[in-house]
């Protein structure tokens, strides 16, 4: 019997050791621990359930201090057997209860927050757009550093990225319709183009705005001139990059440097449109010259009930982006010379010292400080310069003495 009693003893005690070993390398990574410090303590004695009103955790911090030594802050194995037995103290129990029930944890509980179910998360059977095709990425396949990509001398963007060879990089000038432009070109293929003006033509505001001499410089551009103009100034609209796109805020001001705004073209309309131009859904920030120039400019003169050579007249007349600041009002004291005091009346101070030539650097006639400047340059005087009874007005022009 007290063989067998050794035996169950010697087991309760690897038991033990293989708890205190497993709590002393929970969350220490692959090399692991040997020694356990307050919190892991702490936590096998809430997964062993020894905590009661006879031992509070107040009880187990106070216990582990006077058990681990002096300038350490980890217990060894010798050290827990010793804080198990104050802790059968406290409770007032046979060490080999607390033991026991230190050796029926098989390790550290771990527990969390777990999320409800949610239809549009978990199941991926309503994924819609990229994410149906397994989502974005931030690994860019294309841009693998390679010798052939670092001699490759193709076209990129500013941060140094090959541009996307679905994007036009050089858009055409021209019409898909030699002579016509976007729904002229339509107008054109589905045989309409005898059809009259609309009466309500000639009192668009285009009207007005090209009429006169306006009219008579807008005639002298031929329909590739006006191709041309609206590139240049589509450009003049875009954040200059590798590829030439325009912003929503972009296409918002050049709508209102042309004067489109107003009439039937609200800021609204503006953004609507801008949003019927991209083809690259809600993902897509900017427009290319092709969007802009077979989608936009079309929606614009409908909206306007104009044509879309009057649109391209009056980009050539505008010719770019318009640039406006304040005017500083009228200012006597800074604006108007005359009244100038002091130095400021003599042109005003001066950070650029005399220019400092090779010539005056060999000259050794005229006496220089230490850092190679004349002491008296030419021009310059003090007042033992000024002649005795003299007013001082006068600098002295005579040779250095």
């Amino acid at each position: 019997m007290a063989g067998f009693a050794n035996n169950a003893i010697d087991e309760l005690q690897d038991a033990v050791f293989e708890t205190f070993t497993t709590f002393c390398s929970f969350g220490a990574g692959q090399r692991g621990d040997s020694l356990m410090d307050s919190a892991h303590l702490m936590k096998l004695c809430k997964d062993a359930n020894i905590l009661d009103t006879h031992l509070t955790r107040t009880n187990v911090d106070l216990i582990f201090t006077k058990v681990k030594g002096k300038g350490t802050t980890k217990l060894t194995y010798d050290q827990f057997n010793r804080a198990l037995h104050m802790f059968a103290e406290k409770k007032r129990c046979n060490p080999t209860s607390v033991m026991l029930q230190i050796a029926a944890v098989r390790g550290p509980t771990v527990s969390g927050t777990v999320a409800d179910a949610n239809r549009f998360h978990d199941d991926k059977s309503t994924y819609t757009g990229v994410y149906a095709k397994g989502g974005p990425t931030k690994i860019d396949h294309l841009n693998d550093i390679r010798l052939e990509n670092l001699m490759d001398r193709t076209e990129t963007d500013i941060r140094g990225v090959k541009a996307d060879p679905s994007r036009v990089h050089k858009p055409a000038r021209r019409t898909l319709v030699p002579g016509a432009v976007g729904l002229e070109a339509g107008m054109a293929a589905a045989g309409l183009e005898d059809r009259p003006p609309s009466p309500d033509a000639g009192k668009t505001p285009f009207g007005a705005m090209l009429s006169g001499s306006s009219a008579s410089e807008a005639a002298r551009f031929t329909e590739s001139q006006l191709e041309d103009n609206l590139y240049d100034v589509f450009c003049s609209f875009c954040v200059k990059a590798a590829e030439p796109s325009l912003a929503s805020s972009g296409f918002a001001k050049f709508c209102k440097d042309m004067k489109l705004i107003g009439g039937s073209l609200t800021l609204t309309d503006v953004d609507l449109i801008f949003q019927k131009t991209k083809s690259g859904g809600n993902y897509a920030k900017t427009i290319t010259y092709t969007e802009f120039r077979q989608v936009a400019i079309p929606l614009l003169a409908q909206r306007r009930k104009a044509t879309e050579s009057q649109i391209l007249q009056r980009c050539s007349k505008v010719g770019g982006k318009v640039l406006r600041g304040t005017v500083a009002s009228f200012n006597r004291f800074h604006d108007d010379k005359s009244t100038y005091t002091g130095v400021y009346k003599k042109g005003g101070p001066t950070h650029v010292d005399n220019v400092i030539t090779q010539e005056m650097l060999a000259n050794r006639d005229v006496k220089a400080t230490v850092r190679g400047v004349p002491d008296r340059p030419s021009g310059y005087f003090t007042h033992a310069d000024v002649s005795v009874g003299g007013t001082g007005a006068q600098p002295r022009t005579g040779q250095e003495a």
